[in-house]
């Protein structure tokens, strides 16, 4: 959800990894120092708070399917929050984390047209 944020936002590059070991206590995960260059909401004609919720909804349940998640948010059945998915050229089977960000975008304007 944070990478989907900050790529709403804005053009983002990872500068340089940090080695997990330069932490104490140490994390399971290398830490990434980035930039944000060309800040700006970058969805025309999309509502930004809209926007954002659908994909809490979408997020809100890490192993669930994509579909299962919007279905509960949107008040649709899951076969045909399914059905848009397919559409638009999404798997029926994806998870929030495995969509770009234009997919997201191409799904946020079919969900609220």
């Amino acid at each position: 959800m944070l990478s989907l944020m900050a790529q709403s936002y804005a053009d983002v590059h990872i500068v340089r990894t940090v080695k997990r070991s330069a932490f104490w206590p140490m994390p399971k995960v290398d830490a990434a120092l980035v930039t944000f260059r060309d800040i700006h909401w970058r969805h025309a004609g999309i509502d930004e708070k809209v926007f954002f919720k659908v994909a809490r909804a979408g997020f809100s349940a890490r192993r669930k399917k994509l579909r299962n998640n919007l279905a509960g948010f949107a008040g649709l059945l899951p076969s045909a929050v399914e059905a848009l998915l397919l559409s638009i050229g999404i798997s029926e089977n994806a998870r929030a984390q495995e969509l770009s960000l234009e997919e997201w975008r191409v799904l946020m304007s079919k969900l609220t047209n």
